[in-house]
This record gives structure tokens, C-alpha cells and sequence, in this order.
């Protein structure tokens, strides 16, 4: 059975999380542009063809961490919900997913 100070433990994303997010964000929009031909962040010496593809790909992987943080909050909120739901009487459970099969119906 799922105790009180579970069901009020926050779902929480740590700022780390949407900082590396946001600058993977713009790490992609350089990159964008350097694969556009607009600006050129890279020293001539080390430019190759689709170097902005490569500065995009590291723009992505910077943000992949909060997807995955995202995901597993996810999951922990699916748990605990499937935890509430075993914890209500037998008929009550039947209700409420007859419910959701309707709404999810529609």
C-alpha cells in the first residue's frame, strides 16, 4: 500500500537538467546555422563538410538527459497511480477502469 509521504513526494526535474537542456538548444541552433553557411563557429583549419551536423548531434545529446529524466518520472508517477488504484476496493477498481475505457474511447 502506497504510505501518505509517498503520494505527497513531488515529481521534480532539477534545474541541472533544464539548464543543459537549454543549452543543448542552442548548441542545435548553432548548429543550424553553421550547416546553413550563416556564421561559421569553427576554426577554418578544423571545418570539414557537416560539422554542423556533428555541433547539432552534441546539441542533442546535451538534451537527451532530461528526456530521460522526463521518462522515469513517468514511469514512478504510472507505479504509484497502479499503487493507489490496488489500494481501493475491488468494485471501485472496476468502475474506474470501465471509465477510462469509455473516455479513452471517445
Amino acid at each position: 500500500m502506497v504510505t501518505q509521504s509517498d503520494m505527497t513526494k513531488p515529481f521534480v526535474i532539477p534545474l541541472s537538467l533544464l539548464i543543459l537542456d537549454l543549452l543543448g538548444l542552442a548548441i542545435v541552433g548553432l548548429g543550424v546555422a553553421e550547416q546553413a553557411g550563416r556564421i561559421h563557429i569553427v576554426a577554418e583549419p578544423l571545418r570539414f563538410t557537416g560539422v554542423g551536423l556533428v555541433i547539432m548531434l552534441l546539441g542533442v545529446l546535451c538534451m537527451l538527459p532530461l528526456v530521460l529524466a522526463i521518462l522515469k518520472i513517468s514511469k514512478r508517477a504510472k507505479q504509484e497511480e497502479n499503487a493507489w488504484l490496488k489500494g481501493l476496493p475491488e468494485e471501485l477498481q472496476l468502475k474506474l477502469s470501465e471509465k477510462i475505457k469509455r473516455e479513452s474511447a471517445k
